[in-house]
């Protein structure tokens, strides 16, 4: 591994979805600094609907900020709302943020909704994903712990 990498970003609405299977076919030529040429063929399916593989947050325990990591298989148009409660159930955060498709990490700062530091303590956490306006709960959810601050 030499540390190069590529990212390939294209638009999804003229995939298809579903219906088809295997429909979507994903051709990447490249050449490298040598001339050396070759072609990598993928096919793929895409779903309409949005799914959560895993959400993690890290570090925690945590002193002053964590970073939720989520990951996302499938989707577009996607928003969520990642909502932060207190061991005693009381909703102390709500974090709106925009998802793609792969890996997104969103930062939390430690604070409740008016800029207020959190004490330590176990907190907990749940996503809900907004498809073009269509709110979709998902079951993912996790717990971290905030020691010191």
């Amino acid at each position: 591994d030499n540390g190069l990498k590529a990212r390939i970003d294209f638009p999804s609405q003229n995939l298809a979805y579903d219906d088809y299977p295997n429909a979507n076919l994903l051709k990447v030529a490249f050449e490298d600094a040598s001339g050396n040429f070759d072609t990598v063929k993928v096919r793929f399916n895409l779903s309409e609907d949005s799914y959560l593989d895993k959400i993690t947050n890290y570090p925690s325990p945590f002193a002053s900020r964590t970073t939720f990591l989520i990951d996302l298989h499938s989707g577009q148009g996607l928003s969520a709302q990642i909502s932060v409660y207190s061991i005693m159930g009381n909703l102390v955060r709500r974090i709106n943020t925009e998802l793609h498709v792969g890996k997104n990490h969103v930062e939390w700062d430690g604070l409740d909704q008016f800029g207020n530091p959190l004490p330590s303590d176990h907190y907990f956490y749940s996503v809900a994903i907004s498809i073009e306006g269509t709110v979709r709960r998902e079951f993912k959810s996790g717990k971290t712990i905030k020691s010191g601050n």
